[in-house]
Formats: C-alpha cells, sequence, structure tokens
C-alpha cells in the first residue's frame, strides 16, 4: 500500500496504551503514543472493557478510523500441540481438529489461529491461539461504527515474540532466548526459539499486587498506593540512604513504612520469578533461554533485572534495540510489527468471514480522504497547465496565422479578411495558377525543358548498345542541339534513329561529324540539330508510331 495510518491499541490489565503509525511506501514512522489508566466499574455499570476502549480513541486519536487490537488475555486458550504432519498448508487446514480436545468449547464455536514452531517431516510442533466468537465479537464492538475499521484483532503472547523474530540474526543472536512481560494483574513469559515462538504461558502476578497490598496495609487508597509505587525511581535493588531518606521525607513515612513498601515490591518480584522458573523447568535442558527480555509496566523498577537475575540465574535485558526505550510500550511497538508481517504469518481472530460481518464499512471513502485530496490537487495542476498551454497555443497560431496573411497577400498580390481561411484561400490560388499554367501549355504547344530531358532519356540507347559522352546541351527557339562523342560513325546512325523514332522532335541531323586522332575511345565528335514539332504535329506522329 502507498499510504496508511493506523492506531495500535494495547489493552493491559491497568492502563491502555497506543501507537499512532504513519507508513507511505513501505517506510514506517510513529507519529504520537498516549497512555491511559483504565477506568473500573462494578459489575452492574456497564461494559468497562467498551467504556476505556471508546474513552481513549476520543479523548487522545478521536480522527483515526484504521485499528489494532488484541483480544484480552483471558479470553484466549493457549496450546501447545504435536501434529503428525510436516506440510505447512496441511497442518494449518488440520489444526482446528487437533485442537478440538484441548479447548472448552466445540471449535464450530470459536475462532482458531495456530503458528508452527517447529516443522518436521514426521510430526511438528504448532502453538495455537483460540478464542469463542462471542468474545471475538464483545472485542470488537467499540469498532463498529461504520466509518471506522479493525484491521486485525490477534493476542498479546504471539505479538509480543514478532520483534524477536524480525531482529534474530542481527542484533538477537541467542538461538534460544525468552521474554517477561510484567503488567498489571498478569505476566506473560514466551520461549523463543531462532526467533520463533515455541512456547508461552501467562499467570497472575504484576504491579497491581503490589498496590493491592499497599491499600491493604498502609490502610490507604488506590490513588495514594499507585502514587507511592510509581515514585519509587531510585534502584530496588541497591538504593542510595539519600535517596531512601528523600521518598520518606517526601510522603511523610516512617522507615519501617519504607521497608515494608520495599519487601512487598520485593516478594512480588519473587512470585513472578517463581513462576517463570515454573515455566523454564518444563522445557528440555537443551532449549532453556540464554537470555530473557524484559517488558510491561510492572518491569519499570530499576535495576529489577538484577533482582530476578539472582533470584532466578538468567540474564535479563531491555529491548534497547526497539525504537521507543519504554518498557511500557513494548507490546503496542510488537503490534506494529506483527500487522506489517506478511498475512500468513499474522495470528488474527478476523477472519475473512469476520471481516465481513464486523467492518461493514468494507469501502470507505474516508479512507481515501487523503488519496483523493492529492487526486484533486493533480487534477487541479494538469487543469490549469492545460488550460496555459492551449492560451499559449492560440496565441502562436495567431502569430503564425497573421505570418501566413503577409505572405498571401506578398505571393498573390491580395489582402484576405478575417473570416477568410488562409490555407484554403492558397491552395485554391496555386490550383488556379496551375489550371492558367496548363493552359497556356495546351494552346502554345510550348513544352519545357525537363519534358525535353525526359523525352530524350526515355528514347535514347541504352548504354550497353554503345559508348556515349554528352559535352553540352542546349534549347532554344523550338532547335534542340546535342554535343557530344562516341566510339565509331557507326553509332552516330543508331542514335540518330532512336531520335527520329521520338513524337516530339523532327528534322533530325547529324552535325559536324569529324574524328578526333590519338584516341581509341570516344572518337568521333558531333552536333545533332533537331526541332521541336508543334502540338498537332506531335499528335499525328504519335498515332503513325502507334499504327506500325
Amino acid at each position: 500500500m502507498i499510504f496508511e495510518q493506523y492506531l495500535v491499541i494495547d489493552y493491559g490489565t491497568s492502563y491502555i496504551k497506543g501507537i499512532l503509525y504513519k507508513e507511505i511506501l513501505g517506510s514506517v514512522s510513529i507519529l504520537r503514543r498516549e497512555s491511559l489508566k483504565l477506568v473500573r466499574f462494578q459489575a452492574d455499570e456497564g461494559d468497562e472493557y467498551e467504556y476505556n476502549i471508546v474513552r481513549f480513541m476520543q479523548s487522545f486519536f478521536p480522527e483515526e478510523s484504521n485499528f489494532i487490537i488484541n483480544l484480552p488475555l483471558d479470553k484466549v486458550f493457549i496450546r501447545d500441540i504435536v501434529v503428525p504432519l510436516g506440510n505447512e498448508k496441511a497442518i494449518k487446514e488440520i489444526i482446528p481438529y487437533e485442537v478440538e480436545n484441548v479447548v472448552p468449547f466445540p471449535i464450530e464455536d470459536m475462532v482458531i489461529q495456530g503458528s508452527i514452531s517447529n516443522l518436521e517431516k514426521e510430526a511438528s510442533r504448532v502453538i495455537t491461539f483460540s478464542s469463542h466468537q462471542n468474545d471475538v465479537e464483545r472485542a470488537a464492538i467499540p469498532f463498529s461504527r461504520n466509518d471506522i475499521s479493525l484491521k486485525c484483532m490477534s493476542s498479546d503472547p504471539y505479538t509480543l515474540s514478532i520483534p524477536m523474530k524480525n531482529h534474530f540474526g542481527k542484533l538477537i543472536l541467542d538461538n534460544y532466548t525468552a521474554q517477561l512481560d510484567i503488567g498489571g494483574k498478569v505476566s506473560i513469559f514466551n520461549l523463543i526459539s531462532k526467533g520463533k515462538l515455541t512456547h508461552s504461558r501467562f499467570f497472575p502476578g504484576g504491579g497491581d499486587r503490589i498496590t493491592e497490598k499497599l491499600m491493604k496495609i498502609l490502610k490507604i487508597g488506590m490513588e495514594e498506593a499507585e502514587e507511592l509505587k510509581h515514585s519509587i525511581d531510585f534502584s530496588i535493588h541497591s538504593p542510595e540512604p539519600a535517596q531512601i531518606n528523600d521518598y520518606i521525607r517526601k510522603f511523610g513515612l516512617k522507615r519501617e513504612d519504607y521497608d515494608l513498601i520495599h519487601n512487598i515490591i520485593i516478594e512480588t518480584i519473587k512470585m513472578i520469578s517463581s513462576e517463570l522458573l515454573k515455566s523454564i523447568h518444563t522445557i528440555r535442558a537443551s532449549e532453556r533461554p540464554v537470555s530473557i527480555y524484559l517488558s510491561g509496566g510492572g518491569s519499570l523498577f530499576k535495576d529489577i533485572e538484577k533482582i530476578l537475575n539472582e533470584m532466578t540465574g538468567y540474564q535479563f535485558k531491555r529491548y534497547d534495540f526497539l525504537e521507543l526505550n519504554n518498557e511500557l510500550y513494548i507490546n503496542s511497538l510488537a503490534m506494529g510489527y506483527h500487522y506489517r508481517v506478511k498475512k500468513n504469518d499474522r495470528i488474527n481472530f478476523i477472519t475473512d468471514v469476520f471481516s465481513k460481518r464486523l467492518n461493514k464499512n468494507s469501502f470507505q471513502f474516508s479512507a481515501f480522504k487523503l488519496h483523493f485530496i492529492l487526486t484533486g490537487i493533480s487534477l487541479l495542476v494538469l487543469t490549469t497547465i492545460f488550460i496555459i498551454s492551449v492560451i499559449n497555443d492560440q496565441k502562436v497560431l495567431s502569430r503564425n496565422n497573421e505570418a501566413l496573411r503577409k505572405k498571401f497577400k506578398e505571393g498573390f498580390g491580395r489582402e484576405l479578411t478575417e473570416e477568410d481561411d488562409v490555407m484554403s484561400e492558397a491552395l485554391t490560388e496555386v490550383n488556379r495558377q496551375k489550371k492558367k499554367s496548363e493552359i497556356v501549355r495546351l494552346f502554345l504547344s510550348k513544352d519545357s525543358i525537363l519534358d525535353i530531358l525526359l523525352e530524350l532519356h526515355q528514347d535514347f540507347p541504352s548504354k550497353e548498345e554503345f559508348s556515349f559522352a554528352l559535352e553540352q546541351f542546349t534549347y532554344s527557339d523550338n532547335e534542340v542541339h546535342i554535343y557530344g562523342k562516341v566510339d565509331e560513325y557507326s553509332d552516330l546512325g543508331t542514335l540518330q534513329s532512336a531520335l527520329e523514332k521520338s513524337s516530339m522532335f523532327k528534322n533530325v541531323e547529324i552535325q559536324n561529324k569529324r574524328l578526333i586522332q590519338g584516341v581509341t575511345k570516344l572518337r568521333v565528335s558531333f552536333k545533332i540539330k533537331m526541332e521541336l514539332v508543334s502540338g498537332s504535329e506531335g499528335q499525328e506522329k504519335s498515332k503513325k508510331r502507334g499504327s506500325r
């Protein structure tokens, strides 16, 4: 596509994040990024998901029409399966039937997508993502307006893995890596093998657990607990005493309160580490990750990777090779990466059937607004150039017409009116003059020099019969004189006989014959004198010649 602008919305467990992309001829740029804390609803207060999505769109991106989202994690069933086939096309066709026994709903009621993690001859490993059709439809409700389009709906674990695939072999050199996304309520663990997602799991635990513990133990409200948590902008691994004192002083805390807050954070990280190790221990030793990449709002604590390293023994890294150096937006970036891969490589719950049902605006004029503007500008420019060219051409034609009228007056001695066509009048005059010349020629029987030369050429003996050199030719007062040379005297007879056959000449005489001494070729010089016949004589001579 030449131009596309789309908004990626990452609906997390605590925050909703968004990145606005612009893509022109394959070149991608980030226009804006925004985040907004989710508003929590009671059970009887309405649809929390729809409210937060619409609130986010209207607050920051009211004019956008193309959207990309992921299904909430609690609406997706992730399963690792083995398919006894080695053909990619056949595997994708059979995936729904292989998943049937490991999901809680009939496959007829589900949207099932799969990604091949290891393709082998006898059997292939596949990671599948399944969701109930009703959940897919509910997730699309905020985008059901006719003036917007939902382009793609995927799943966080899969989209999170795409940057690893894109950068494998370039910026990521380890064959086995992993990802840990620490969210608000849920954390995601992905195992990546040579750039491909081979295992994924999500489990409870994240930044919201810290907030809830602070509210309960310190008996404070949510906003105050959130502020206490987010204000720890110093190292949680080895904090400086001065930084701790500044923090205590800022919020009017006791040292015991700070120690309590710090312990809650460490306990939460320990709980996440424990779940992480459970996942890693289910993997064969040869496929365990060399390094683990951190993302999510819960990973924003400074030096959290050092604590995780001490608790698990694994090396933790940041995504310093991506466009935004902010762990909060890693999945939003990943969703953009995912949308730009080939269609066959996507996990997209909006299948062709759902696309027709959900995106009722299959053809939107608003989507082509920029194209129409550019086309209109182009047409305006072309029309302006065309009109200017026509005006210039008319001026040139007018000047040329004036020049032709002047030439006509000089040539034919009369002026034309404005209504007269110069070329038509000129052709008429030329034809009239031609007719006059023909009349003079017919009635005066006056042959032109070209007519005489043509007649001589037609009646003259060919070069194969004898050699001849023309020295002089004169035409005056109906007499033609030819001066030349031939090899023998006998050649003069041949020449005279040929000319006497012409209907244009009469009284053909050979004069001044003489032999040139000292030469072997063209040794006889001569002069031929002949008269032109009149028109009537020529016609009579032609009749006699024809009868013979």
